[in-house]
């Protein structure tokens, strides 16, 4: 009979030593494993999809991500330089320099076989040039021909909330140095559809 009471206890014992063992596990199981889980995201608070609470870096887009690309479109320039008009004007844009300045992009453009490469930012929705180019070969230009002079660039510009159409205003300075004709200025709009 203690033989019995015994075997009896034993086995009392074993079940709730397995039973606590269990329950001991499962919960560090549980404790180990709350908060861990990783979630993926954007990482990078600059970046228009930040996730505060992401702890594996994902992709990022940035708000110059919508202007980048090709472009077919027209240049329009009202009065002294309309010379420079273009029905079929083909221009890119381009990340800058250091692809980790996530503002800056490029505006690549040929205008009358002089081509462009101009600096500029983008701020949420808005693109913005202000760029100098120094001693620039420009051809055919009326009254003065060809000449190398200074182009300084200005404008602004926008994409169309289904980020197929760029519209933006670019004021446009050529410096001639030359006494009689001066400067030469126009307030031109570019307008281009992504290809």
């Amino acid at each position: 009979m203690i033989t019995e009471i015994l075997m009896i206890m034993k086995k009392v014992l074993n079940f709730k030593f397995i039973y606590g063992a269990l329950i001991v596990l499962g919960t560090s199981f549980m404790i180990t494993s709350c908060g861990d889980d990783d979630i993926i995201g954007c990482t990078d608070p600059n970046a228009e999809n930040y996730n505060a609470e992401a702890n594996v870096s994902g992709d990022c887009t940035y708000s110059r991500d919508k202007f980048l690309g090709n472009y077919l479109g027209s240049l329009r320039c009202p009065t002294v330089l309309s010379i420079l008009d273009n029905d079929s004007l083909e221009f890119s844009i381009v990340e800058g320099l250091d692809a980790n300045i996530t503002e800056d992009i490029i505006l690549s453009i040929t205008l009358n076989d002089f081509p462009l490469a101009l600096a500029g930012t983008v701020s949420g929705d808005t693109l913005g040039i202000a760029h100098t180019l120094e001693d620039v070969t420009i051809n055919d230009l009326p009254v003065v021909g060809s000449i190398t002079a200074d182009v300084i660039a200005d404008g602004r510009g926008t994409m169309s909330t289904d980020l197929q159409t760029l519209s933006a205003d670019l004021g446009l300075v050529i410096e001639t140095g030359i006494p009689l004709v001066g400067n030469l200025s126009d307030n031109c709009v570019i307008t281009g559809i992504r290809q």
